[in-house]
């Protein structure tokens, strides 16, 4: 991640929720200024994802990483620009940063990420690996 992104930044509902990964040092955690729940009330986003869309919404970054389908939706009619963690491994695989998408895949399923063989198999074929 940090090789492909210069800055990551995470609130701090997010923070709290991977806090059993440790977050490296150069992860940030920002405090958000203004918490806007009642436009997302009722699809069904955690806590993590409705405060990453919020400080988004606040610090207009070049890219939310987000992979919950609602949040990404949520997200995208905001006009914010996401990317998942499929995508972060295919753009590290596109700048040579790793040698292969498909053993990183392998290894998101292992710790119970869930993707559709369907996304599977389009992003291995965009990394040419199919």
């Amino acid at each position: 991640m940090r090789a492909v992104f210069t800055e990551l930044i995470v609130p701090r509902a997010v923070a709290d929720e991977i806090q059993r990964f440790h977050l490296p040092a150069w992860v940030n955690v920002v405090p958000l200024r203004r918490l806007h729940a009642g436009p997302f009330a009722g699809y069904g986003l955690g806590p993590g994802e409705t405060e990453a869309i919020n400080l988004a919404l606040q610090l207009k970054p070049s890219r939310l990483i987000l992979d919950d389908g609602p949040a990404r939706a949520t997200a995208k009619a905001r006009g914010l620009k996401v990317i998942g963690v499929l995508g972060v491994l295919l753009s590290a695989k596109q700048q040579g940063l790793i040698s292969s998408i498909r053993h990183e895949v392998e290894g998101l399923k292992s710790v119970s990420f869930h993707v559709s063989p369907r996304l599977t198999r389009e992003v291995l074929a965009r990394a040419g690996e199919l």
